[in-house]
């Protein structure tokens, strides 16, 4: 699952369209608000922001895109933002494994090593030798030829870094280039279909990073190339002459470098001996060097180096903030002591710290030397236990998250960049209350907005997502929704009623199913006597009540059961954690009864959820088993959610009634059942059939039929079908193992990946898919290259397409070494 909060005008957010009439949005949102996921397929598992979009990456190897696209950053141009996250076609036939964003462009690397780039593109230009180069009006053709000479010699020191302001040991440039001007200054192109970049000849791209119109990506061969604007030395190469083509940086030489950063126009990159080395912009010490002055080529921050080693770093438009993990002998090293623990890594920053984004607390007051830092200096965190093993910049904040799996922001906040709540600037890290104990994986800062992804539940985001769209569709009371039973919650006038569907709650909540299995025969049975006190439960006959409107006319034909000892709001939680694997809450009030009927309900990773939440936000997020909440337990993030397990462990065991599993399915060999509602929450081809103007006729059994027979489904397949339909995996191991992707066998794939197609499962698609590009050699390309023409399998057919090319190159390579023989 993805947050976000800050800026929102230009749909960086992903919240979708507005639904207000007229349409109109938040210019800013400062509190965590959910991303909207409809068109992800696959847990996500990188993002990164850029001025207005973003980009992610999900485990499958598609790429996402949303938010500002007058460029062409998110693959088409229109004055009209992507609102939410959507699916990027033209990059299907690669493996998408890590995303870029520059200011107004984006880059995807793939797993070949590959990179393509799409955006706004900053190429040399040629314009500025006709333009009015001297400032007196006239072009650079009809001065004089002394005046000429001279500018021709400025242009040219400029270019070539020849300016006064080379510090000792800096290479000098070469002799004054006579066509200095015809290469002076960029102009900007929109490309919004992504195009691979040109590396040098049998290189791979490993990393990469990108600033205002340049471009740093690391080689998997060692060293770096750079590419793009370079009015301030940030590409590295000892002069201001920008490139289109991705140029090696000879100062890093053959250095294997594990990481890359970009600011506003400074670089870091991170080698593999935990050494960082910067270079570009540095008048704001955001380089480490010790002098806010740039530089012209890679340097090594020697400050850091002889701190400890550098474990990740993050560059803001004019700061840098780094991962550290000491050495055990590190004492006073450029007038900074610390008392360090040799196991845990802590955090540094440098640069522009007016507005706390280095953590400076009042300091940042002091007058202009405070405010500046150019040597890397050690940022506290609010609990001496809080270990960073991530940090992320924005233009002027900095994101943190802690081994602990806890947000904390810190800088300027006047777009809501922070999460806090307010749109001041914070001087200290502090975290992010609304995600409080929340099982958090990755952060990332945009210029003026942040984004962080939580550990999904067990059977993916798309399980999660589709199961709560008909929850929703089910309390409307459309088409689809199959809601077979009404619940209602709390007494007297503030009652309320809800619809739900017998499988997902005998799957979620054996407290409710048995109840449902107890009282089947008694739905219909008046309530008793108001005299005695009224039990936990009851099952009372259909009578009108208030409530919402929807939910109401939804469950006004339905068997009800009555829950007057849980209030409706605390039930509305209840509800849609049983069906999504999480609820959104952070009142203690509300926290304490949801554990009260979770308890109540006999649910007690519900209870534990609860009471975690409810402990770190009495604690602070102490350390584990150092403080105690209210509830009585110790303080620790939130349980993994078993959404996926439950449903799928129902299908192992084959112990769904009949009664609740009213579709039959007819395979080749057998026919099995299964919850209309399930199926068409979560696959198109059967909401198309049950629902849509194409719905098969009513067998005149008891239950309606689907025939897949003509599709060629046997029984075991359909069984795998159904699996991942349920649980939204086909294999039945944990997300820590590696899930499907490391377990799901290649034969299976190959024999799902067809009826997948057929039957509008693009995510199970992707996945065989998947499974089948790790396996494609020279004796299998050819076989799987016919699938993947049939069932319309981009990446597999490339794939397969480039084996067979490599195949034929090499053999025309042999046959040609034979007859010179």
């Amino acid at each position: 699952m993805l947050w976000a909060w800050g800026e929102a005008e230009s749909g960086a957010l992903g919240m979708g369209p507005p639904t207000s009439a007229p349409p109109q949005r938040r210019r800013c949102e400062n509190l965590p608000v959910a991303v909207k996921v409809d068109a992800v397929q696959a847990a996500i598992v990188q993002v990164s922001a850029g001025d207005a979009h973003c980009l992610a990456c999900d485990e499958l190897g598609g790429t996402y895109c949303w938010g500002r696209t007058r460029e062409g950053q998110c693959g088409q141009l229109s004055i009209t933002p992507v609102e939410q996250p959507r699916l990027m076609s033209e990059l299907l036939h690669e493996w998408v494994v890590r995303v870029a964003c520059g200011a107004d462009a984006s880059f995807a690397l793939t797993a070949g090593g590959s990179l393509y780039q799409w955006g706004a593109v900053h190429v040399p230009s040629t314009a500025l030798a006709h333009a009015d180069l001297a400032g007196y009006g006239r072009s650079f053709d009809s001065v004089s030829d002394a005046t000429r000479l001279m500018l021709r010699r400025s242009v040219s020191d400029f270019l070539s870094g020849r300016d006064g302001n080379e510090q000792p040991g800096d290479d000098q440039g070469g002799e004054p280039d006579e066509a200095a001007p015809e290469t002076l200054g960029t102009r900007r192109e929109l490309r919004p279909v992504p195009q691979r970049v040109p590396l040098p000849p049998g290189e791979r791209a490993s990393h990469v990073a990108a600033g205002f119109g340049f471009t740093v990506v690391a080689l998997s061969g060692g060293g770096a190339v750079t590419f793009g604007t370079n009015d301030r030395f940030q590409l590295g190469l000892m002069d201001r002459m920008p490139r289109d083509v991705p140029t090696r940086v000879p100062a890093l030489g053959q250095r294997r470098l594990v990481g890359v950063a970009c600011g506003q126009q400074h670089a870091v990159v991170l080698d593999e001996g935990g050494a960082a080395w910067s270079w570009g912009l540095g008048s704001f010490g955001q380089l480490g060097h010790g002098r806010k002055m740039d530089e012209r080529k890679p340097r090594r921050v020697d400050a850091l180096w002889h701190m400890g080693r550098v474990e990740q770093v993050a560059c803001g438009h004019l700061h840098s903030a780094f991962v550290l993990r000491p050495r055990p002998e590190v004492g006073a090293v450029h007038g900074v002591s610390e008392a360090f623990d040799a196991a845990a890594a802590r955090l540094l920053g440098c640069g522009h710290a007016e507005y706390g984004q280095l953590g400076t607390g009042d300091a940042g007051n002091e007058g202009d030397a405070a405010r500046d830092y150019a040597l890397p200096r050690w940022i506290e965190l609010p609990r001496e236990s809080d270990e960073p093993s991530m940090v992320s910049c924005g233009a002027q904040h900095t994101c943190v998250l802690t081994v602990r799996g806890e947000c904390l922001t810190f800088g300027w906040g006047s777009t809501g960049a922070l999460g806090h709540g307010t749109f001041g600037y914070q001087l200290t890290a502090q975290p992010v209350a609304a995600l409080r104990a929340r099982r958090l994986v990755s952060v990332c800062a945009g210029t003026r907005h942040t984004l962080v992804i939580e550990r999904g539940t067990e059977g993916g985001a798309a399980l999660s997502r589709d199961l709560g769209n008909l929850l929703m569709l089910a309390s409307a009371g459309g088409a689809g929704g199959g809601a077979d039973f009404a619940i209602r919650a709390g007494r007297g006038p503030s009652a309320r009623g809800f619809v739900a569907h017998r499988s997902v709650v005998a799957c979620r909540c054996p407290r409710l199913l048995a109840m449902l299995a107890l009282g089947s025969e008694r739905f219909s049975r008046p309530p008793p006597a108001a005299t005695p006190p009224a039990p936990e439960w009851q099952w009372p006959g259909q009578t009108a009540t208030t409530g919402d409107a929807s939910s109401e006319k939804a469950s006004a034909a339905l068997p009800e059961l009555r829950l007057p000892s849980v209030r409706a709001p605390i039930f509305a939680l209840l509800l849609s954690w049983i069906y999504t694997g999480r609820f959104q809450c952070t009142e203690r009030l509300f926290l304490e009864q949801l554990a009260a009927a979770a308890t109540l309900l006999r649910l007690p990773a519900l209870t534990r959820e609860c009471r975690a939440l409810c402990a770190g936000e009495e604690g602070g997020g102490a350390q584990d088993g150092a403080q105690e909440g209210a509830l009585g337990v110790p303080a620790r993030a939130t349980p993994t959610s078993s959404l996926g397990a439950d449903l799928g462990a129902l299908v192992e065991s084959g112990s769904l009634p009949q009664s609740f599993a009213s579709l039959r399915l007819e395979a080749t060999d057998g026919c099995a059942y299964a919850c209309p509602a399930l199926l068409c929450c979560r696959c198109d081809f059967f909401r198309t059939m049950l629902h849509g103007s194409f719905r098969e006729a009513t067998a005149r059994e008891q239950h309606t039929a689907v025939d897949l027979t003509p599709y060629g489904i046997s029984l075991a397949e359909l069984s795998l079908l159904l699996r991942f339909i349920y649980c939204g995996q086909v294999t039945c191991a944990s997300s820590q193992s590696g899930g499907d992707l490391a377990n799901l066998a290649p034969a299976d794939a190959l024999a799902l990946i067809p009826h997948a197609s057929a039957l509008l499962m693009d995510d199970l698609k992707r996945l065989c898919e998947a499974v089948l590009v790790a396996v494609v050699d020279e004796e299998n390309a050819a076989a799987l290259l016919d699938v993947a023409e049939r069932c319309f399998a981009v990446r597999l057919k490339a794939t397969c397409a480039d084996v067979l090319h490599a195949a034929s190159r090499g053999f025309a390579t042999t046959a040609g070494d034979s007859r010179s023989t």
